[in-house]
């Protein structure tokens, strides 16, 4: 079974050509989100959505999941999907996606998970879980193998006089 070596949330990479050693930039721990256009606040756009019967709002960002997996013995071929999720700080999962690996032809390989936008339900910390498959008898088990968290908060405004 392949191993996970490291997950990095962050807002872009780099991989050099000759050597594709990856460079990470902006590493994203908080997101501080502004009024929408119209000046109305994040909380208010979220009471809006719940009432109108919507689960929450999307808004842009510029990020990427990126993690690092390598096989278990180096000498072996092998593949693997391991599945991302975004968890809100309720503990819903609002994006699940198995992202095949081939450790065919690599010893390692990166999977980078590109984001453009996000949804939130309420603000608070919601979790990027990577997941590893583990088969038992007669099922798939998922094991959380990565936890980044994102912290997700509103804009203080400053008041008039």
């Amino acid at each position: 079974m392949a191993e996970h070596v490291w997950t990095v949330l962050c807002q872009s990479s780099l991989i050099e050509p000759e050597t594709k050693v990856i460079s990470l930039f902006q590493v994203v721990e908080k997101l501080t989100l502004r009024p929408f256009s119209g000046g109305e606040s994040v909380e208010v756009e979220l009471e809006r959505a719940h009432n109108e019967g919507k689960k929450g709002i999307y808004f842009p960002v510029q990020m990427r999941l990126v993690s690092w997996w390598v096989r278990t013995d180096p000498s072996r071929e092998e593949s693997i999907g391991p599945r991302i999720a975004l968890q809100s700080p309720e503990g819903e999962r609002l994006l699940e996606q198995v992202v095949p690996l081939d450790l065919e032809k690599y010893t390692s390989q990166r999977l980078t998970l590109h984001l453009d936008k996000l949804q939130i339900t309420q603000l608070g910390r919601y979790w990027f879980l990577v997941e590893q498959p583990k088969e038992t008898k007669n099922k798939t088990k998922w094991v959380a193998v990565a936890k980044s968290p994102l912290d997700i908060e509103a804009a203080v405004l400053a008041s008039e006089p």
